[in-house]
């Protein structure tokens, strides 16, 4: 026999009468509650509702990384456009969470969002970028057609994403640099360093040197000098010395 309302709330829950409709579907979506979560949608509540933040249900399931509510409240018409205060989309969360199957059902639900900025500039992309998600990471770069940049991952230290960008044609700045210096991370100023022919120096070539003089380690300024006899030795930049005057 179908189960009613009622019977699927928790004990400790409220009844429905005497809680706002907000809490009673955003509390299922938190708790993982797909039955209730279903039961609150037949009952006619507002797949949309949003709590003090501005988050709507489907924020909270693509958090969690729950694609069944996800597909649930998505069949029931969510809306993935909206932003909560600070400017975050249901996909910004995905990003965040780093379930890749949550993340690839949004962008498919609409996929114009994959860029979209929350207030402070940052994409989905970005979020991945600086909590590490490489597979999602991947998934931007290979299917969507976004920009390698790898300064976010250098940023944070990410070395699987920095690598992975820079294979894929991503282009080390200098801000990364300056980054992996002060982070005294040698592997991460590596990577970079392995790719300074490519290196976006438009800030002047010579404040690599600088930031390495001041803040760098006995490791870096070993790998730096190395990396540059190899690009002297390839002939490539054969005037490269010059250029960071050495």
């Amino acid at each position: 026999m179908k189960r009613n309302y009622e019977q699927v709330m928790d004990e400790d829950d409220e009844p429905p009468s005497k809680k706002s409709n907000k809490l009673c579907l955003i509390d299922a979506v938190l708790r993982g509650n797909y039955e209730k979560v279903n039961l609150i949608l037949l009952n006619c509540y507002d797949v949309n509702v949003t709590d003090y933040c501005g988050n709507t249900p489907l924020h909270y399931a693509a958090y969690k990384g729950d694609i069944d509510i996800v597909s649930l409240l998505c069949e029931a018409k969510a809306n993935n456009n909206v932003q909560n205060w600070l400017g975050y989309l249901p996909i910004h969360n995905a990003a965040i969470s780093g379930n890749l199957e949550v993340f690839h059902y949004l962008i498919s639900y609409n996929s114009i969002f994959y860029d979209a900025e929350e207030n402070d500039g940052m994409t989905p992309f970005a979020f991945a970028c600086i909590h590490g998600h490489l597979e999602i990471v991947k998934y931007i770069i290979e299917e969507l057609d976004v920009v390698p940049n790898p300064i976010y991952g250098c940023k944070y230290n990410k070395i699987d994403i920095v690598k992975y960008l820079l294979d894929k044609g991503g282009k080390p700045c200098i801000e990364g640099v300056y980054h992996s210096i002060c982070s005294k991370d040698v592997n991460l100023f590596n990577i970079i360093v392995s790719k300074l022919d490519t290196l976006d120096t438009k800030y002047g070539d010579n404040n690599i040197v600088q930031m390495i003089t001041k803040y760098g380690i006995p490791e870096m300024h070993i790998a730096f000098q190395q990396r540059l006899q190899e690009l002297v030795k390839i002939n490539k930049l054969s005037d490269i010395l010059d250029r960071f005057y050495l």
